[in-house]
């Protein structure tokens, strides 16, 4: 073969294997807003079903509540014809009331700005519905096993007096060798949500969300004097609630 033929099958083949992964590119695109579309599909069925029943029971929304909020907080995504959409806020305004609270929580838009919150400042969220139980009044209590990585962005938001300052302020700062031994390690957090009914407008009017982040921690670090450091001006509670310095 000539030089000039060898040149050429090399150019050849380059523009072939461009256009190749450029096709996966578009394949992985398209895949991924068909999935988007069919959840959002998925969730229309399920609200047409629920509201074509004769009574929205809070046992089905509070299946659906850890369905939407498993992985914890999802951005708002796109329909195929470029329609934004945000699923979790548009579950909450169809089953909870406009002023539903949750601790010092009011209003379905603040619900949701707690879920990014904490989604945001750990990793690889994960929660588990374990099991329902009926209360009094209607209202139902959820068992629930709540998975969270610590990362560096954890430690530096909610644990900050567990970074070591630097002269620099530009320095993001060093990392304590408390830090350093929670650095990247999974908590497991029991934990449970209630959810209040108004029977009238089928609707949850109140949750109230507590995770047991104290035993978790003690877990981990299986020292009392280290746990007691841990949560002394940390940014979040030991049940959980991030603090209002991070709210927007």
């Amino acid at each position: 073969m000539s030089p000039v033929r060898r040149e050429q099958c090399r150019v050849n083949q380059a523009k072939y294997r461009k256009k190749q992964q450029q096709y996966a590119q578009d394949l992985d695109h398209r895949v991924q807003l068909l999935q988007d579309e069919l959840h959002y599909m998925e969730t229309k069925r399920l609200n047409i079903l629920r509201n074509s029943a004769t009574e929205q029971t809070v046992w089905i929304v509070a299946t659906d509540y850890f369905r939407h909020f498993g992985e914890g907080y999802r951005p708002p995504s796109f329909t195929i014809e470029g329609t934004p959409q945000h699923m979790q806020l548009d579950f909450l305004k169809e089953t909870m009331a406009s002023d539903v609270t949750d601790g010092i929580v009011c209003g379905v838009k603040e619900l949701l700005e707690r879920w990014r919150l904490f989604s945001l400042f750990h990793g690889d969220v994960n929660v588990h519905l374990n099991n329902l139980e009926k209360r009094a009044g209607g209202s139902l209590l959820a068992n629930t096993t709540t998975s969270i990585t610590i990362t560096e962005n954890t430690l530096h938001h909610l644990y900050p007096h567990l970074v070591c300052s630097t002269e620099n302020d530009d320095d993001v700062g060093e990392l304590s060798p408390l830090a350093l031994k929670l650095l990247n390690q999974r908590l497991i957090v029991r934990g449970s949500v209630w959810f209040g009914w108004d029977e009238a407008t089928a609707r949850v009017s109140r949750l109230e969300t507590k995770i047991d982040m104290l035993a978790a921690m003690f877990k981990l670090v299986d020292n009392v004097e280290d746990v007691a450091r841990v949560f002394d001006g940390a940014l979040i509670t030991t049940e959980g609630a991030i603090c209002d310095r991070h709210r927007s």
